[in-house]
């Protein structure tokens, strides 16, 4: 992949599937209210949040955290295109007063072994104070045009935020954040069917393109006990999870059948993403 890309998630099986894809993402988290997210688009819909559907909430939660992250980048963006001054580089090993410490020929050395400069002297902490250094002074506007980074490329970096919650007797569920309620959400899966949806947000940092879509998988849980249930809680897997359930791991042992994209359960579902890359000319597969 020649555009890099930002994961606005701090998610590790988003992560895994992602590097499974050949994809190594920069990881910005977005720290997005969620709640207060939903509750400003509901606002803005003339409905209630629990008027949202399911598909909804995933698509905006995806949206406010690829943005949250698109801003912040900006802000940086911004920042570089509007600086002024000059950058001074200082080379302190070069001043007059330092000359002839220096020596390689003085590093020890084993034939053929690489230089240890570790043993140099140069290696040591010293104090450069009072130290006449010779320096270098450029316009902070030449670094700027030599890195054009996020100032002036033509297309990227991809950001990506991803959101995903299960859907169960006609409630929506997020992460469980506690025991008591991990517990209870088990406890009512336990032989019953629901739905994972993942929401998806690309934007593209140069252009602000922005692609939207949501997924989702059909999940049949096996009967499993009480004993079963606190075991999986003791864990930890469940308590970052939508739904309290992982089923790239443990969670797997729950789960009877899966009718969907599997690595939508996982968070990132990658065919969905790499034809939504497509609109933006990323071909994952070259």
């Amino acid at each position: 992949m020649s555009i890099p890309m930002i994961l606005a998630s701090k998610s590790q099986p988003r992560r895994d599937v992602l590097y499974a894809a050949g994809i190594c993402p920069t990881i910005r988290v977005s720290h997005v209210d969620e709640p207060a997210a939903l509750e400003k688009a509901a606002a803005e819909r003339g409905v209630t949040v629990d008027q949202l559907n399911v598909e909804q909430r995933v698509m905006i939660l995806a949206e406010a955290k690829a943005q949250a992250v698109h801003q912040a980048y900006r802000d940086v963006a911004d920042a570089a295109a509007s600086a002024t001054g000059e950058r001074v580089i200082a080379y302190p090993l070069q001043a007059a007063e330092l000359r002839g410490e220096m020596n390689v020929a003085d590093i020890p050395r084993q034939s053929g072994a690489p230089l240890d400069y570790s043993k140099a002297p140069i290696a040591m902490t010293r104090d450069f104070s009072g130290v006449d250094m010779p320096t270098v002074t450029e316009p902070i506007s030449n670094v700027i045009a030599m890195q054009p980074g996020l100032t002036r490329a033509s297309s990227g970096p991809l950001i990506v935020g991803c959101d995903s919650m299960f859907l169960l007797d006609g409630e929506c569920y997020g992460k469980p954040h506690s025991v008591e309620v991990a517990r209870e959400r088990l406890h009512r899966m336990s032989g019953a069917t629901g739905e994972l949806w993942t929401g998806h947000c690309v934007i593209d940092f140069a252009s602000g393109r922005v692609e939207r879509g949501a997924s989702h998988a059909v999940v049949r849980f096996g009967e499993f006990s009480d004993r079963d249930i606190e075991r999986y809680i003791a864990t930890g897997e469940p308590m970052d999870k939508a739904g309290a359930y992982g089923v790239q791991g443990l969670g797997a042992l729950l789960v009877e059948r899966l009718d969907g994209d599997f690595f939508n359960v996982m968070g990132l579902p990658v065919l969905r993403l790499s034809q939504m890359l497509l609109h933006f000319g990323v071909r994952l597969l070259g």
